[in-house]
């Protein structure tokens, strides 16, 4: 699987879809841009303010969910409507939970060692900080402290790893309705077998784009005393972005439908 045909594969599928993905990224954008703003307006003794925090997560995975579903009826040519996602996240709320607690389920003990290296670090830093340490105070806290960093480098390593092998959750459970949050997650490690490598290379082939998209917010910056060309440049920054999450969203629907394709392909001859 070369990443170049994914895209241009990608590409293909978005011509004359362009304006409705990224509408549909925008308007998920603003309603969880407006659940932070009302969140960040409250005082920090707020008693809303939890709830606030608790609701922002609560939503934002059946929204991701709906998204996903979403690009997948973009890419596949079937009907879908620009607030549709939220619909369908909504109606598989309690699903798209079960399969995001399955999968942290699996990630569990990256999490953990991502969280140890943390405390580990922080106690560190708090009990000789960061000058002691530095002049040999504590050559034993140093040590402790590189440790951790590696255990942390280690944990974020292996969390790629494992997280390349249950992304395709989502897109398995938009074409098997049926099929629990366990069978789901399973479903995703079982197709990802030889394929985690072409996900990673196809993701880090749009890093390029991704640094280009800040390219006008640097430009926003520097005229930001020319109030019209700032702008236009900062809504020329917010569009790069959104069609850039549009072309990997739809890349990896292309992706996953490529992997199917293999799949079956591999079937047939095993019958022949």
């Amino acid at each position: 699987m070369v990443a170049t045909n994914i895209r241009k594969e990608a590409r293909e599928s978005l011509k004359g879809k362009w304006g409705k993905a990224i509408a549909m990224l925008f308007i998920e954008a603003i309603i969880i841009g407006i659940i932070s703003g009302i969140e960040g307006a409250l005082k920090d003794n707020s008693i809303i303010k939890p709830i606030i925090s608790i609701l922002e997560v609560v939503i934002q995975v059946p929204l991701a969910f709906g998204l996903v579903y979403a690009f997948i009826k973009l890419k596949r040519n079937e009907e879908v409507n620009y607030f549709d996602f939220i619909k369908i996240g909504f109606e598989n709320f309690s699903r798209s939970w079960a399969i995001c607690f399955r999968t942290l389920i699996k990630m569990i003990l990256p999490i953990i060692c991502i969280i140890v290296a943390l405390i580990l670090v922080g106690i560190m830093f708090a009990v000789g900080g960061v000058t002691g340490i530095a002049m040999g105070a504590g050559q034993q806290a140093l040590g402790i402290i590189i440790l951790a960093i590696a255990i942390y480098v280690a944990a974020i390593a292996y969390s790629v790893i494992i997280g390349l092998k249950y992304s395709l959750t989502t897109l398995i459970a938009y074409d098997n309705p049926d099929m629990s949050a366990k069978e789901v997650v399973e479903k995703s490690a079982e197709l990802m077998v030889g394929h985690r490598g072409d996900l990673f290379v196809l993701v880090l082939s749009f890093l390029g784009w991704a640094i280009l998209c800040y390219v006008p917010l640097m430009l926003a910056y520097a005229t930001i005393l020319i109030i019209p060309a700032a702008i236009i440049f900062g809504i020329c920054t917010v569009l790069a972005i959104l069609g850039l999450g549009a072309y990997v969203q739809t890349s990896k629907v292309c992706f996953y439908d490529d992997v199917l394709q293999l799949k079956s392909e591999k079937n047939t001859e095993i019958q022949e």
